[in-house]
């Protein structure tokens, strides 16, 4: 598997970029932390609004599913993951992925909660997916006919 950052980052930024124009017609507007301390210590945005790009939505199944970041590793190496995504410690309190066809928002806290029932195996939400780490990231995925159902808001740019 080729994994190439600056390639992966590039398509973060041009969809962060994307998500905040699309958003500013809903009348939110996100402005961004712009240094490494503030993003690092407080985090992406002043909304609170961590946003994710997911590219490979529908490569999961048919039906199509959301990765939803837990931990990363911000290069390939040996080592333990570092948490990110809904576990980084930071101002976000809503948690934002899609693509260009389509923005979920969801409640940082609820997708928190969701993680840590299914790692203590006292879980009933059967339904979330748990894939095999990559290279730099590990996760959960919900199926988007349950991200509809527990989404704070969706935002279709199709219509």
């Amino acid at each position: 598997m080729r994994y190439n950052r600056e390639e992966c980052y590039e398509k973060g930024e041009q969809y962060q970029a994307f998500i905040q124009e699309e958003l500013r017609h809903h009348g939110i507007i996100i402005y961004n932390y712009t240094t490494k301390e503030e993003q690092y210590n407080i985090g992406e945005n002043k909304f609170g609004l961590e946003i994710k790009f997911d590219d490979k939505v529908f490569t999961y199944d048919k039906k199509g599913r959301l990765y939803i970041e837990t931990h990363e590793k911000a290069y390939i190496r040996d080592g333990e993951y570092v948490p990110s995504g809904i576990l980084r410690r930071d101002n976000t309190w809503l948690y934002g992925v899609g693509n260009y066809n389509f923005f979920y928002i969801f409640s940082k806290p609820y997708l928190r909660r969701l993680y840590r029932s299914g790692i203590s195996g006292f879980s009933n939400v059967s339904w979330i997916h748990w894939p095999k780490p990559t290279l730099t990231s590990k996760g959960f995925c919900i199926p988007l006919e349950k991200a509809d159902i527990i989404a704070a808001k969706i935002i279709n740019f199709k219509n």
